[in-house]
């Protein structure tokens, strides 16, 4: 028997074959063995070939106990000679023993074959579709790394597409393990030429394009040029990406020849050199895409500043998962690169389902979805509790903070020091731990550290920030300094319905004379309405969670509103904070950049200078159908960590291990 299979059958799956018409005879005695009231004829049938044997017709209606009559044979359509011998006696024993090592018919032998079939595999199972759940509907419908703005999308990218090379590696067990070591992605090798400045990349050459066209050197240049080009509209050269030695100025004037920034150079068809402007151990292990390859055949010969959403919908990826199709706001339809460089996929498919939250609640209730993050925390409990699902919740480097529509109309006759005393007291104005231990059950982390997340900006000198709990008396003092008009009502861009922790908050705001309305968008409308528009009032929203430096600047740098290639969607235009950052850009070494950072950090948390009053952090609601086998693909898209899609499985069998 194959080492893979288990050494017995369940009950159960016995009376499935049973049931199904797969055992004859010796089948039922088998089963007398096992102490069940069964049939047993007392002749069989000789020489007929086993493409003869009972139909599933035969026997789907006969119940185990039930006497096999004359009419069972009137079904079975025999080619070669049967006679009336065939079935000459029928008797109904009960709880009669029968000592299995007797039964020596040629049948006994078609259901250790049959039984074999029917054990359950150990280890990986191929086939089948993984279905995930996309939490809600896509921001965008851009699918390249180069433009992505959210989870919704990355869900996709994360898989179609692979990086040059991956800041580390997945690690043992189910989550991932940080362990310093980076993972192969379109580079399968690399030699460290300056440390932690200058590396040779080579490339793998098992990766090709999903049209089969070869991957080369070529292609990690083009991807370059398409992310730095400043008139292709990504913007890279304005995110970590312009750390790369000359990036950032070729960027904004670039020439036909990428070759032209000094940290990137072709050495060979299949070896690439990056080097950053100062060595930097953090820049190569953190998340922003590491120079995704674009294949060059797709894009060239188109206007650069349409090349991406020209072929949104067409991506042309080297990952481990083929793009087929797309029904906008509905799903994305992939399928398995079953030459993929580093192992074929076991599923055949993967399916990213957008929709509205709880319908996709609903989905994973009835086990149509592998993957799901629940919409609120009340789905989570109810959902956790199911049996046919495996709660995995984890804490996120996203934090929830209050910012200001620096710009709005409502906020014009304000100073920007008065803007930042209405944050400070907005937050101040939240009890925020009844609404984690009431409405969230305790998931939510409190902090009012900003940079918390940031590994070198841990354990803070004492005075980096200032702790802001629950006092509303404090709060109205800040909204009366602040000479707030209490009359006035602050719109609140949401794309989805309020939550009861957002009329929470609305009820604590109005309580110390801050109003405030929702200003409801569609999903599919936020990056028009809330980065590009930029319509709203206020916004709950993240500050990053990379460990690069550079990652909140996208969202407070005045230079980088999103036409720029940033996320600064409320207008943040304080020169202390552009002067900070590029002071800290200019940074020798990591202990300068700690101290440059800490500096900054003291100020952002001071009063009159907030532009973000951090919440909570909160946690990732995720919840695996327990079907779901191997590594948990779905971890944080901000971390590092090569995500193995191709590595998870389907089990067919677990409700029966």
């Amino acid at each position: 028997m194959s080492q893979h299979l288990r050494a017995g059958v369940s009950r159960r799956r016995v009376l499935k074959g049973a049931a199904a018409g797969l055992f004859g005879a010796a089948g039922a005695a088998v089963l007398a063995a096992c102490g069940e009231t069964q049939v047993v004829t007392k002749e069989v049938i000789k020489e007929v070939p086993v493409e003869t044997v009972v139909t599933r017709e035969v026997v789907k209606e006969v119940p185990v106990e039930t006497v096999v009559t004359k009419e069972v044979v009137k079904e079975v359509a025999v080619e070669k000679l049967v006679t009336t011998e065939v079935v000459k006696q029928v008797e109904v024993i009960k709880e009669v023993p029968v000592e299995v090592e007797k039964v020596v018919t040629k049948e006994v032998e078609v259901i250790k074959e049959v039984t074999a079939e029917m054990m359950i595999p150990e280890g990986p199972i191929s086939g089948g579709t993984l279905n995930h759940s996309g939490s809600g509907p896509n921001h965008q419908d851009i699918f390249n790394p180069l433009k992505q703005v959210s989870s919704s999308q990355a869900y996709i990218t994360d898989y179609v597409f692979m990086p040059l090379w991956y800041g580390d590696t997945w690690g043992a067990g189910d989550t991932p393990a940080m362990t310093g070591e980076w993972d192969k992605g379109v580079a399968s090798s690399w030699d460290e030429v300056e440390r932690a400045r200058v590396y040779n990349f080579h490339l793998n050459p098992d990766v090709t394009w999903h049209d089969q066209v070869p991957l080369t050197a070529d292609d990690v240049l083009f991807g370059a040029k398409m992310g730095l080009d400043k008139n292709y509209g990504s913007g890279q050269h304005k995110k970590a990406w312009g750390r790369i030695e000359g990036a950032e100025a070729w960027g904004e004037n670039p020439t036909d020849n990428v070759e032209d920034v000094p940290g990137i150079t072709k050495l060979d068809e299949m070896t690439v050199q990056i080097a950053i402007d100062r060595p930097d151990s953090a820049w190569w292990a953190s998340r922003d895409w590491h120079l995704p390859p674009m294949a060059r055949h797709h894009y060239e010969g188109l206007d650069p500043a349409t090349a991406i959403q020209t072929r949104a919908l067409n991506p042309l990826g080297n990952g481990p998962m083929i793009w087929e199709r797309y029904v906008t706001q509905q799903f994305a339809d992939m399928t398995a690169h079953k030459a993929f460089a580093y192992g074929a996929p076991y599923v055949d498919d993967y399916v990213v389902r957008y929709g509205e939250r709880n319908a996709l609640d609903a989905a994973m209730e009835a086990g149509e979805q592998d993957f799901h993050r629940a919409s609120n925390i009340e789905a989570f409990q109810r959902l956790a509790s199911l049996g046919h699902l495996r709660p995995f919740p984890q804490r996120s480097p996203f934090g929830g903070h209050v910012f200001l529509n620096q710009s709005a109309e409502i906020f014009s006759d304000m100073t920007l020091e008065q803007q930042s005393l209405m944050i400070e007291a907005m937050v101040r104005a939240v009890d925020r731990d009844t609404i984690n231990n009431e409405l969230h059950a305790g998931t939510l982390f409190i902090s009012d550290y900003i940079f918390e997340h940031v590994a070198l900006m841990q354990d803070p000198p004492e005075g980096t920030f200032r702790a802001m709990p629950y006092d509303p008396d404090a709060a109205r003092a800040l909204v009366e300094e602040a000479q707030w008009d209490s009359e006035k009502e602050i719109q609140w861009i949401k794309w989805g319905p309020p939550t009861p922790t957002d009329l929470a908050l609305k009820n604590y705001w109005e309580q110390v004379g801050i109003k405030v309305e929702f200003f409801l968008v569609d999903g599919s409308a936020v990056i028009e309405k809330l980065y590009q528009e930029r319509v709203h009032d206020l916004v709950l929203a993240n500050m990053g969670g990379d460990q690069a430096v550079v990652d909140a600047c996208l969202r407070v740098c005045s230079d980088r509103v999103y036409e720029l290639g940033g996320w600064n969607h409320s207008n943040i235009n304080r020169p202390w904070i552009d002067e900070a950052y590029a002071d800290m850009f200019a940074a020798e070494d990591n202990e300068a950049l700690r101290e440059r950072w800490i500096e900054f950090a003291t100020r952002l948390h001071s009063k009159g200078n907030m532009v973000a009053g951090l919440l909570w952090r909160g946690s990732l609601r995720n919840l695996y159908h327990r079907r779901l086998q191997g590594a948990f693909y779905m971890q944080f898209y901000a971390m590092p960590v090569h995500s193995p899609i191709e590595r998870v499985w389907l089990d067919e069998y677990w409700d029966e291990r």
